[in-house]
């Protein structure tokens, strides 16, 4: 099967999608620690779209 071209897009996104999440996973410590440590940093580095 030869896939079409919006399907290798998707693909290549969930590929994407997941590299990041095992990144996460593999490296929390980035990420969440800090902002636990430094509450009044979390506004800094969140971003505009959350909540």
């Amino acid at each position: 099967k030869a896939a079409k071209p919006t399907e290798e897009t998707a693909l290549t996104k969930a590929k994407t999608f997941v590299n990041t999440l095992i990144k996460l996973l593999r490296h929390p410590h980035k990420k969440k620690p800090t902002r636990l440590i430094h509450p009044n940093e979390k506004r800094t580095h969140a971003k505009p779209s959350l909540p």
